[in-house]
């Protein structure tokens, strides 16, 4: 016989006898027979019927809380994304306002219960600020370079997730004297979102408050016929004066809740048409075209060839502070532009931009992106809905996770996030005038989205004083250097060509 160090025996079968006491193969600590029990004692453990129905309906009640608390399927995704691909006073109010800048990601990796955003004891602001000195002459190209190694850094979900350079040594053309430089994952929020939260910390915070508050207040009396007849539409105008009549403004304001509900519907219903339309265009394009997509470091792409983007749409209801992702997106084929030559003829372009509008609208009133939102976010109250949480790159330990993961899930994930050139995003911003931070003025604000798979890029258009500011991030790899600058440069020649043919038709009109 041989002993374990739990004081338990093997004993063979040869060896085991029914009139052997059960002392013979324990030891005298270790025997322990059961204490017999009544069912009255047990009764009385239990409680009564009702007690019983209190504590299931009070632990109930608190499942569903933290159901609702669990981080949503489009914030799962980011996570599991990451997991397969290879990729002052001021700030303290900041995380006052917007909670989730001093909370870390908890209970991630399960696959029926979703992640939730906790509160992190060891939350320090200046643990997420870094001081940095560029390079001489500490110019674009040297800021260009910091910000690129700083957005492809690992994130650690053990932390709050972003981070913030201040760059002290910076200057350009438009006598900069520093610059900050602030990134997030998209688990924390989508672009809106952080840009909110980022403004939050500028002069612009009082007008982007009334901005926001303004267009929710607005909504609200829209939905209930409270706003004047030409808020609703300019032809409504004439009814203006009898929404103010003392008699007929009841009448006038059932009229105009009517209106905007019926409105409402018939909106949806002609989206739902679109949304069918717009699925079958896409699949068809995307079945065609997303194995020969050809990446942006290319310097003679085919001029004939569509070229699909990744366009986010926000579905962020007016005065909606929160930090959570909501926005959603799908695949543009855009047809190509025309050869930009000094010759080209304002026709040429009018008919480009139109039909790039035309692919824009139609996805803009789409259903299908949105609906695919909502699909998706229900799987972040049981990740295992998502085939990525399947084989986790945590068990890569295990042969079947391991050959899943090589053969099948990164290949497909590749495919997707390689199935178009570029994820481009508008975002408004302060659009009239130039705002401070912490009492110096802001000369450029820039914002990027993330980029997809290998070989394609990010690109950001914000408003900004009059103007508006573009940003481009793209794989800094052999063959593909400075092809961000290179696009960036491109669109300024042809932006600058569109502007003096519109003047020219101005002048012709005139």
């Amino acid at each position: 016989m041989s002993a374990k160090p739990n004081g338990y025996l093997h004993v063979n079968d040869a060896e085991r006898s029914p009139d052997t006491p059960a002392s013979y193969y324990y030891g005298e600590d270790d025997l322990h027979p059961p204490e017999p029990e009544e069912i009255e004692e047990k009764l009385r453990t239990v409680g009564s019927v009702g007690a019983v129905a209190a504590r299931v309906v009070d632990r109930v009640a608190r499942e569903a809380q933290e159901r609702r608390e669990m981080i949503g399927g489009v914030d799962h995704l980011w996570i599991m994304l990451q997991d397969v691909t290879d990729f002052n006073p001021q700030l303290t109010r900041q995380a006052e306002k917007f909670p989730r800048y001093r909370q870390r990601l908890d209970s991630t990796g399960k696959l029926l219960r979703g992640a939730v955003f906790v509160d992190d004891p060891e939350f320090n602001v200046y643990n997420h600020i870094r001081l940095r000195r560029l390079p001489e002459p500490a110019g674009k190209r040297e800021l260009d370079a910091l910000v690129g190694d700083f957005i492809a850094e690992p994130w650690d979900l053990s932390r709050p997730l972003w981070d913030m350079i201040l760059v002290e040594n910076y200057h350009d053309d438009d006598d900069a004297v520093c610059a900050v430089v602030a990134r997030g994952h998209h688990t924390l929020s989508d672009g809106q979102g952080f840009v909110i939260s980022q403004l939050y910390l500028t002069s612009y915070y009082d007008d982007l408050r009334d901005m926001m508050d303004g267009a929710a207040t607005k909504l609200h009396k829209a939905k209930r016929g409270q706003l004047l007849p030409s808020e609703y539409s300019g032809q409504l105008k004439p009814l203006d004066p009898y929404a103010r009549d003392h008699f007929a403004a009841s009448l006038i304001q059932v009229f105009l809740g009517l209106l905007f509900w019926l409105t409402t519907l018939g909106s949806t219903l002609v989206s739902l048409f679109w949304s069918t339309y717009q699925a079958l265009r896409m699949i068809f394009f995307l079945l065609f075209t997303f194995w020969r997509i050809e990446m942006v470091v290319d310097e003679t792409p085919d001029e004939q060839r569509r070229s699909a983007k990744r366009d986010p749409i926000s579905i962020r209801a007016p005065g909606d502070w929160s930090m959570r992702n909501l926005s959603t997106g799908s695949n543009v084929y855009l047809p190509p532009s025309p050869n930009l030559t000094p010759a080209i003829s304002v026709r040429e372009i009018h008919a480009h931009i139109h039909r790039c509008r035309y692919e824009l609208s139609l996805f803009k009133h789409s259903l299908l992106p949105r609906l695919c939102f909502h699909f998706l976010q229900l799987s972040g109250q049981a990740p295992v809905l998502n085939p990525l949480s399947w084989f986790p790159k945590s068990r890569e330990d295990r042969l079947l996770v391991r050959v899943m993961r090589r053969w099948l899930i990164k290949p497909i994930v590749d495919a997707c996030l390689e199935s178009f050139t570029a994820i481009l995003t508008n975002i408004p911003g302060p659009a009239k005038k130039p705002i401070t931070m912490a009492g110096v003025e802001v000369a450029k604000l820039v914002a990027l989205p993330p980029q997809g798979g290998a070989g394609t890029i990010g690109m950001g258009i914000i408003s900004y004083a009059g103007g508006i500011c573009i940003a481009v991030s793209a794989d800094m790899v052999p063959g593909s250097e400075g092809v961000a600058r290179r696009i960036c440069e491109n669109f300024e020649r042809r932006f600058e060509l569109y502007v003096e043919r519109a003047k020219e038709v101005l002048e012709h009109q005139d």
